[in-house]
């Protein structure tokens, strides 16, 4: 049963997963690596509600549609009882889109979409409105949005369009990743815009999670859960436990900003290699963490007790 046969009744975390890499360094022929997969998911099924899989922090564009619907059907069989699996199956052309997605349902199982905004084309908001109708009607399943300009071009989804495609009954929320003071501004409008609708927004910054949980956000899709069981425990006890809530996002600071010293998911390899988990360097064009980071990034991991 999914999570989302119904409204969300509950603050909930998915984690955004890498996909792991059979490979220590640069290789454009090594296979995902299934064994490392199965320990990170072990890991997070003990506190996380869900997973994405292959989306921006899987690096979808580095892998054949055929590797990507093979991985989330591999995470679906493996772990859909224990977690909620959501596909990152979006594209820049719709009839992809589409494709994929419904590839993803026949082959894989799944049938929750995160579907980032078309990239590198970047319509009008009318074309964003038509793409997402046009997936929607040509699936079984549901349509999470994700915006995120800083990797989309040009504005992403507006608040407006946005609250438009709420209506849709098959579109039953949004990630919510612009920058900084932007996207939480963003997901504001959105939030009481579709007040008494069922639709939710996440937080796609683990920086601002607890900022747009206090303005009625539902909870977030998160990098840093990969790494630290408390980047979960902002969203999941922020009802239960708010002043804890707002102690571990304080100390965990830190972390939101060291997993960006360079392009996600390169900083998050690399940490979670340093964890023991054997999830290899991302294939090209993304590469392994620059020396001087790496620096940075076990200082970090020091100060927070994440080895």
């Amino acid at each position: 049963m999914s999570l989302f046969d119904k409204p969300l009744e509950r603050k909930v975390c998915f984690a955004a997963i890498p996909t792991p890499i059979a490979s220590d360094v640069e290789n454009l022929d090594a296979p995902i690596a299934l064994n490392p997969a199965c320990d990170l998911l072990e890991r997070l099924s003990k506190y996380v509600d869900g997973v994405v899989v292959c989306g921006c922090t899987g690096h979808d564009s580095s892998f054949s549609v055929e590797e990507q619907v093979g991985f989330i059907r591999f995470v679906q069989e493996n772990f859909g009882k224990k977690l909620e699996v959501i596909a990152g199956d979006g594209a820049n052309s719709t009839k992809e889109a589409i494709e994929l997605a419904q590839r993803v349902e026949a082959e894989a199982g799944v049938f929750v979409h995160l579907q980032i905004s078309p990239y590198k084309v970047k319509p009008e908001q009318e074309g964003i409105m038509k793409h997402y109708e046009a997936v929607a009607n040509s699936i079984e399943g549901r349509v999470i949005l994700y915006d995120v300009p800083t990797r989309t071009g040009g504005v992403g989804i507006s608040p407006g369009t946005a609250v438009r495609l709420a209506k849709h009954p098959q579109i039953i929320g949004i990630k919510e990743a612009a920058p900084g003071d932007e996207g939480i501004e963003r997901a504001t409008e959105i939030i009481q815009s579709t007040l008494g609708e069922d639709f939710f927004v996440l937080s796609g910054n683990d920086e601002y999670t607890l900022e747009l949980l206090r303005r009625g956000a539902m909870g977030a899709i998160s990098v840093g859960a990969n790494v630290e069981s408390d980047v979960a425990f902002v969203s999941t006890h922020f009802g239960a436990n708010y002043e804890k809530a707002c102690q571990v996002d304080e100390r965990l600071k830190p972390l939101y900003d060291i997993l960006f010293v360079e392009t996600n998911p390169q900083p998050l390899h690399y940490m979670l290699r340093q964890q023991g988990f054997n999830v290899g360097v991302p294939r090209l064009p993304l590469t392994e963490v620059r020396p001087e980071n790496r620096i940075q990034i076990r200082e970090v991991m020091m100060r927070l007790n994440l080895f």
